[in-house]
C-alpha cells in the first residue's frame, strides 16, 4: 500500500485501515500525517506517520536524536499508563537505519507493550509504532517485523 509520495508499506491480512470514529480518544501527534492499521483479532495496531520538514530540514536532528525526541514524548504522554521503556533497538528500513525503543503500560488494566521506530530521510521525518497485548508479543512481533520488513521507498 502506498502511504504517501516516498513510501510502501504492506499488511498482512486481517488488518484494515482505521476510520475516523476507531481513532476517537488515540492521542494522534500533530504537524503531520498518519495511517493506522487494526487487527482486531492480533490486538495490534500500527501506525505510520510521517511530516514534512520544509526548508530547514538541516536543522532538524539526525535520526537518533529524533528517536530520543520521541521516547521523552511518548513516554511522558503515556505515564498515566505506567508506561516504562524496556530497551532501545535499530534496525534496517529498505537500507535506511531507524532508530527506536521498546515500551510496557497497562491500558484498561491489560498489560500492553510498544515499539517505536523514528528516522530521518531526505526532507521527512517518519514514526513507526507497534502497539499489541503483552501477553502476544511474540507472536505479533513476527507480524511487526513482516510489515517493516516490507517497507519500500519509492524514490
Amino acid at each position: 500500500m502506498k502511504l504517501n509520495d516516498e513510501l510502501e508499506m504492506s499488511c498482512p491480512d486481517g488488518f484494515h485501515i482505521m476510520d475516523e470514529n476507531e481513532r476517537k480518544g488515540l492521542r494522534m501527534a500533530r504537524g503531520g500525517e498518519c495511517v493506522l492499521f487494526s487487527d482486531p483479532e492480533r490486538h495490534m495496531i500500527v501506525s505510520v506517520g510521517w511530516r514534512k520538514s520544509g526548508l530547514f530540514a538541516g536543522f532538524l536532528p539526525d535520526t537518533g536524536g529524533i528517536a530520543v525526541k520521541a521516547e521523552k514524548s511518548m513516554i511522558g504522554s503515556m505515564k498515566r499508563f505506567g508506561c516504562t521503556k524496556e530497551s532501545d533497538s535499530e534496525r534496517q528500513l529498505d537500507g535506511e537505519t531507524a532508530k527506536g525503543f521498546r515500551y510496557r503500560y497497562t491500558a484498561q488494566d491489560i498489560e500492553m507493550c510498544g515499539e517505536t521506530y523514528a528516522l530521518k530521510r531526505r526532507k521527512t521525518v517518519y514514526y513507526f509504532h507497534l502497539y499489541t497485548r503483552a501477553a502476544l508479543k511474540d507472536e505479533n512481533q513476527a507480524v511487526w517485523s513482516e510489515m517493516l520488513n516490507s517497507v519500500h521507498w519509492l524514490q
